[in-house]
């Protein structure tokens, strides 16, 4: 559907319409209402370099979109207007055609990319916090391009401190953004083995650049089963006399050693069946201990020898390294923000 360089004078109104393809609207002109009322999009939908005038604005109204929506006027102070509020953004996914027995077309499978919103200019957007999944901005702008997009989202589409949510997701979408690239006029990246880029792409992974700090909890769940395992295999015995500091053991031993050869034996036989649950709680406790600790017991360096000493020390400085990456590098309002998502949804 080719539209590109159109112009409509008055409203533009493609209800109920479906588009198996492309629709092209590259570089045409709404002085008006755009409708796409209960329009169903196949493919990619084009608004690129779009002019709209005062008025002009672009609604997806019950409008179906399985597929990139590209938006935007690159290198034009032009802001384009677009209503996605009850647009049906569709995930990626695939569906089956009926088949048509009279006609002889067989049915078929339709797989589809799912939705997104690609950004290519500054823009004025209608649509709710839970939809900004669906929204992205082109890779090949430069860092001050894409910043000029977000600051206009903020200033004409979320201001005001009723969409401070809104405004922090905006600020985690430019960081997502411009995770390896420099503060330039062109589009430029840091090198693969550049020390910024390993920087950025742990501070990502560990705690999402401030904006998703509670990430780390996977880390600290992977770190106290990774250690525990290695506590299980090499420093079993030592962790549960630690623990027990073998005051149970000797009475145990002692209980033992009073009753019958027979009653002893069976007793010793369930107690073997019991020490390997004791022996995985003991290691894991052992190694969440060392995590969640500021300040480290000196018992545990003089009763463990050298070369578990390293062990030991090694992870309590993992752990106290996480507590001061989450205290000092989540970004501002990034934990209640959070907090207030895991409790009210």
């Amino acid at each position: 559907a080719d539209f590109a360089f159109a112009k409509f004078n008055s409203r533009a109104y493609f209800g109920d319409a479906t588009f198996d393809s492309l629709a092209d609207f590259r570089d045409a002109t709404f002085d008006s209402l755009a409708y796409f009322e209960n329009a169903v999009f196949k493919n990619r939908i084009d608004f690129r370099e779009a002019r709209f005038d005062k008025s002009g604005l672009v609604e997806f109204s019950l409008t179906t979109i399985r597929d990139t929506v590209l938006i935007g006027n690159m290198g034009s102070a032009d802001i384009q207007n677009y209503d996605f509020l009850r647009a049906k953004l569709l995930p990626a996914d695939k569906q089956v055609t009926a088949a048509d027995t009279a006609k002889k077309i067989p049915e078929k499978l339709i797989r589809y990319p799912g939705a997104k919103i690609l950004i290519t200019g500054p823009v004025n957007l209608k649509i709710q916090l839970e939809k900004f999944k669906f929204i992205t901005i082109v890779d090949t702008l430069d860092y001050y391009a894409k910043k000029d997009i977000i600051s206009t989202l903020k200033d004409i589409s979320f201001d005001g401190d009723r969409f401070k949510n809104e405004r922090f997701e905006l600020d985690y979408l430019f960081a997502k953004s411009t995770l390896y690239q420099k503060e330039s006029v062109n589009f430029e990246e840091y090198s693969a083995l550049h020390p910024i880029t390993w920087g950025h792409f742990l501070y990502n992974a560990t705690m999402g650049l401030g904006y998703r700090p509670f990430r780390l909890a996977w880390w600290v769940l992977g770190f106290i089963v990774l250690f525990g395992v290695y506590y299980f295999f090499k420093m079993a015995d030592k962790i549960n006399r630690y623990i027990s500091r073998g005051d149970v053991k000797e009475q145990t031993n002692q209980i033992l050693s009073a009753l019958s050869p027979a009653r002893a034996r069976r007793k010793r036989v369930k107690q073997g069946n019991l020490r390997f649950t004791d022996t995985v709680i003991n290691c894991l406790y052992f190694s969440a201990m060392l995590l969640f600790t500021f300040r480290l017991k000196k018992d545990l360096l003089t009763f463990f020898d050298t070369k578990e000493k390293r062990i030991i020390v090694f992870e309590w400085l993992i752990g106290f390294s996480i507590y001061i990456a989450f205290l000092t590098l989540a970004k501002t309002g990034s934990i209640l923000h959070t907090l207030k998502s895991l409790v009210v949804g």
